[in-house]
């Protein structure tokens, strides 16, 4: 695990300085109000990739993980996938164009937007394979592929967002979020063109296996995402816009931590757990999260919060300082978060298909329900106690299905 952690030293660093760098951007040219229409834009490309590609990739890094050592099912699982991409991808190219009005009024209250879902009508019918693409390295565990591809994009990344927002501000910052999966499908292709991706054999069984994680976390991988710009929407109803870019700024915060945690995840924990099916292994993996991970992401967030105004400044602006009061109530929330990801591993790793969708409809529930109902009686501070409260009772319900594999006798 060490090994690991080093080696993926590199990218995460990069990840956190175009993260801060690109916030920063974003908080000094475009304000509040700008931050919380780029977080809508951003949720709903995000939503695209998970239709796109069909919420399937902790399963394609399992199978990957398992098939990588046998040529012809390595085949089939890839041309398997670049069928599904196909299809799935002209179909949301349809979807774009036609609907491109109806998806601005819902992103960003006005169809004047229209021609931004245009588009990306054009770059979905790219970005699926990068996507794709990308997660097959992981699955292979080359890490450092993986890490030199991750630090290549995401320099492009800040350089095009850069450039766009100086020049054209918060439309040019717009432009980024939606031409940034073109770049790095180019990025991908010249990068590591001689790998045999481009197969088209189809398997029944391994489509089969594929749409069983499909069914699995696609509600999420769509829902959450939708949530978001929902909640961000009611925020700017209720209170204003400039509240909603305060939300937006806060969680920004979380994503600078949970980088570094779903790296870890989807690099180290996953493909361990998929490919060793022993209980008792699964057991050393948690006990190695809850001893080494958690107790440095506490602390990291208690310096966090300790020097939460400093951090305000530098990552944002003064102009931000109301955020300061939202800190306690965010950390606390993804504390608990953090807590659940190498249970929800497990259901991952063993496609515990109906215990992952229970979980994820609890928790979905949870977070509209209790931030439409503090929102209303305590504003902006009650959104961000509602996450708390949401990943606390998350984290009870998540921990209730895998106790009984962390305690009962191994089979």
């Amino acid at each position: 695990m060490y090994r690991v952690l080093s080696f993926s030293a590199l990218s995460v660093s990069v990840k956190f300085l175009v993260g801060f760098l690109l916030t920063k951007i974003f908080a000094v040219f475009l304000g509040p109000n700008g931050i919380s229409v780029i977080g809508n834009i951003k949720n709903f490309v995000q939503a695209l990739v998970s239709v796109q590609t069909l919420g399937m990739q902790k399963g394609i890094i399992r199978y990957t993980a398992e098939y990588k050592n046998d040529k012809v099912k390595l085949k089939y699982l890839i041309g398997t996938l670049n069928r599904f991409n196909i299809c799935v991808s002209f179909l949301l190219f349809l979807a774009l164009l036609i609907f491109s009005k109806d998806f601005s009024v819902y992103v960003f209250n006005d169809q004047a937007y229209g021609f931004v879902f245009n588009i990306l009508a054009f770059v979905v019918l790219f970005q699926g394979f990068h996507y794709l693409f990308f997660t097959l390295l992981q699955g292979f565990g080359d890490y450092q592929k993986v890490i030199y591809l991750e630090i290549s994009i995401n320099i492009a990344s800040l350089l095009l967002t850069a450039g766009l927002v100086y020049f054209n501000g918060l439309l040019g910052g717009i432009y980024a979020v939606v031409l940034v999966p073109f770049f790095y499908f180019v990025i991908s292709h010249f990068f590591y063109g001689s790998f045999p991706f481009f197969q088209f054999h189809f398997s029944k069984v391994i489509s089969r296996n594929l749409l069983l994680y499909a069914a699995m976390v696609l509600f999420s991988s769509i829902a959450f995402p939708l949530i978001f710009i929902f909640i961000r929407n009611q925020i700017t109803e209720v209170l204003n816009a400039e509240s909603a870019g305060y939300w937006e700024a806060v969680n920004q915060f979380s994503y600078f931590y949970f980088v570094v945690l779903n790296s870890i995840m989807l690099i180290y924990f996953l493909p361990r757990i998929s490919e060793n099916d022993s209980l008792e292994f699964y057991r050393e993996q948690v006990v190695e999260y809850f001893k080494i991970l958690m107790p440095l992401y506490a602390v990291s967030l208690v310096v966090l919060y300790g020097f939460r105004n400093e951090a305000i400044n530098l990552v944002l602006s003064p102009s931000f300082s109301a955020i300061e009061k939202l800190f306690f109530w965010q950390l606390l929330g993804d504390f608990f978060r953090a807590g659940t990801l190498v249970f929800v591993i497990f259901f991952h790793a063993r496609r515990m298909i109906l215990r992952f969708l229970i979980t994820d409809l609890v928790f979905a529930t949870l977070l509209v329900f209790l931030s439409f109902y503090f929102l209303e009686r305590e504003g902006l501070l009650g959104v961000v106690k509602a996450h708390f409260y949401s990943y606390f009772i998350y984290f009870i319900v998540v921990f209730s299905f895998v106790s009984k594999f962390l305690f009962c006798k191994a089979k």
